[in-house]
């Protein structure tokens, strides 16, 4: 009977729900597991020149004249509409470690590069992992236990930063800065990880006694670089690139609300 099929093709979804559990498991236990740390950010730095992430031609943020010509001058500033379009960006520095059995292909995205330096969590000097790939990311292979240093450098217009700072919830994509690795599994091609870490500044506030005139504040003492839980796509399952499922959740909110507002 009907009834009978349903409990049926119940247990027949348990069962391959639980073998798609072991699977997993059995995937997890000799993929890599990167994890990622950052420390404090540095900035705001104002670059009059810029007018948004540079293209890849552009000069990139980590380039030595993109701080030379960079200033912070907290309080400086800045007047609708002339100084709309200046770029207003931060900085810092990572540590990535492979604590899985199998290496990594770890694949930094945006104004990110990997640099030589002492881990900060013993001190050790560690030099440039091995790097592979000629593409527009900066790519490396991290061994079983390897660890790499990484820095990177993110930023937005004034005119997105006085949006977010005027109209804060829900969130909108000027307001905060979003990093994004990659972790592949050169071995065994099992999975896919997306590790994704926000940072919340708020580098200009409104001038309350002149009309159109925004401010530069220093950074806070607490802002911290947030990191996201790490998301495994399998590629037994289908993935095939990243997965930027924080940030998205993260703007979803306002997409809702501007598509409420077109119907």
């Amino acid at each position: 009977g009907k009834r009978q099929a349903t409990s049926g093709e119940t247990s027949a979804a348990a069962a391959l729900d639980v073998n798609k559990e072991s699977v997993r498991a059995r995937i997890d236990q000799i993929a890599p597991r990167v994890v990622a740390f950052y420390g404090h950010p540095k900035g705001p730095l104002v670059d009059p020149q810029q007018s948004g992430m540079p293209y890849a031609n552009g000069l990139p943020l980590l380039d030595p004249e993109s701080f030379g010509r960079s200033s912070s001058r907290v309080g400086q500033d800045f007047t609708f509409p002339q100084d709309a379009g200046t770029f207003i960006w931060f900085y810092g520095d990572g540590l990535l470690v492979n604590e899985g059995l199998s290496s990594a292909l770890v694949r930094l995205y945006g104004e990110a590069e990997f640099i030589e330096g002492d881990n900060p969590l013993d001190g050790s000097h560690l030099t440039l992992p091995y790097r592979v790939g000629d593409g527009i990311a900066a790519e490396a292979i991290l061994p079983p236990g390897g660890a790499a240093l990484f820095r990177w450098a993110s930023g937005h217009t004034v005119k997105e930063w006085a949006d977010a700072n005027d109209d804060p919830v829900p969130p909108r994509p000027g307001g905060a800065i979003w990093l994004t690795i990659a972790v592949f599994d050169t071995q065994h091609a099992s999975v896919i990880d997306t590790l994704e870490a926000v940072l919340h500044p708020s580098p200009v506030t409104r001038d309350p006694n002149r009309k159109g005139v925004f401010q530069l504040n220093e950074l806070d003492a607490n802002s911290a670089v947030y990191v996201q839980p790490t998301t495994r796509g399998y590629v037994a399952e289908g993935a095939n690139a990243d997965d930027r499922r924080n940030e998205k959740a993260y703007y979803r909110e306002r997409e809702e609300l501007q598509s409420d507002d077109r119907q």
